[in-house]
């Protein structure tokens, strides 16, 4: 029995040292970002569905004329023609009729017997077929992934599995402010620009940031962060309260059905600055909320003047820590 346990933690140990964190982390942000993705997807059709689309397709036919000058030279034309082809009726989508530059209110955009339709009715049949064709491929790759994950991973990682990372991606995704804005995007809305008033009249803004889906942040640091957090497959919400405060994390980082808060600490040479961050630190110690500070502040080198510190690569990797549970609360820094 002892051999046999002697064996087991010689083989326990052996599956530690082959295990690199980095790589799995790779292949973590792989999987991710696929699940993010088909979370786009499916939000898409959804929000086609919504619009009351009809189910259809585009076609195209590529007819050749040719026309003999007197001189027997011959002229060759090659066109384009785009059809939709909805409920067994293919209507001509003519290149005069532009997209419409606003809403047309008591006007069904649906009807495809409306000339004025078609070429918006074309943009959504094109992106449907094209979002159809991006699940079937993308489940695959999280297939995939899921089983090199499991197979690098040490014991005292969970196995991740498709249906799992699946239904958490669409969760998280359904939170976050990508979602916001990419219905905002569909509907024909400007994406939101700003946070609730509550908080904008509370804590006014004081510069002109916005993120990659239309949403404002306080700083360039909250700028490059919530990139990462995108480019890694992750989904957050911005500036998410302190439970009983009226103060507010950066972001909340939305992993396996829970919020981790996260504070982008930018300005901790000030004294001001810390006490609050030291407070926040404090009401998530006592109302058991997992925090993680990411120190990016510009300290100063060693002729005093400020120096700024950043790898793009470690701040990624932070994030992929809080949301596989590996680095749940604590201060770290991306370099």
């Amino acid at each position: 029995m002892k051999d046999r346990a002697s064996q087991g933690g010689r083989a326990f140990a052996m599956a530690n040292r082959l295990y690199r964190e980095e790589a799995y982390l790779e292949k973590l942000e792989l999987l991710l970002r696929t699940a993010k993705e088909l979370a786009a997807c499916r939000a898409q059709l959804e929000a086609l569905d919504k619009r009351g689309v009809p189910e259809g397709s585009v076609i195209f036919s590529r007819p050749v004329k040719r026309y003999r000058r007197k001189n027997g030279e011959e002229t060759v034309y090659r066109y384009t023609c785009e059809y939709l082809y909805i409920k067994g009726k293919k209507y001509y989508v003519s290149k005069k009729h532009r997209y419409p530059n606003r809403p047309r209110p008591g006007v069904d955009e649906n009807d495809p017997e409306n000339p004025d339709n078609r070429r918006l009715l074309a943009t959504w049949l094109e992106l449907r077929t094209e979002i159809r064709r991006k699940l079937r491929e993308r489940k695959k790759l999280v297939t995939l992934y899921c089983g090199v994950l499991n197979a690098m991973k040490p014991r005292r990682l969970p196995r991740v599995e498709p249906e799992t990372v699946l239904a958490e991606a669409w969760e998280a995704y359904r939170r976050s402010e990508e979602y916001a804005g990419l219905n905002a995007e569909l509907n024909g809305r400007p994406a939101r620009r700003h946070t609730e008033p509550e908080k904008e009249r509370r804590y006014p803004y004081q510069n002109e940031i916005y993120g990659g889906c239309g949403e404002r942040v306080r700083s360039k640091n909250e700028l490059i962060a919530a990139w990462c957090a995108r480019e890694s497959g992750l989904s957050y919400t911005l500036e998410p309260f302190y439970p009983g405060s009226n103060l507010c994390a950066d972001f909340g980082l939305l992993a396996g059905g829970k919020e981790i808060l996260v504070e982008i600490g930018g300005m901790r040479t000030k004294p001001e600055y810390e006490a609050r961050l030291k407070e926040k630190r404090e009401l998530a110690k006592r109302h058991e909320r997992s925090l993680v500070i990411i120190d990016m502040t510009d300290y100063p080198d060693q002729s005093g003047l400020p120096q700024t510190r950043l790898h793009v690569r470690k701040l990624r990797q932070i994030l992929q820590r809080i949301r596989l549970g590996t680095l749940r609360e604590g201060i770290v820094t991306p370099y």
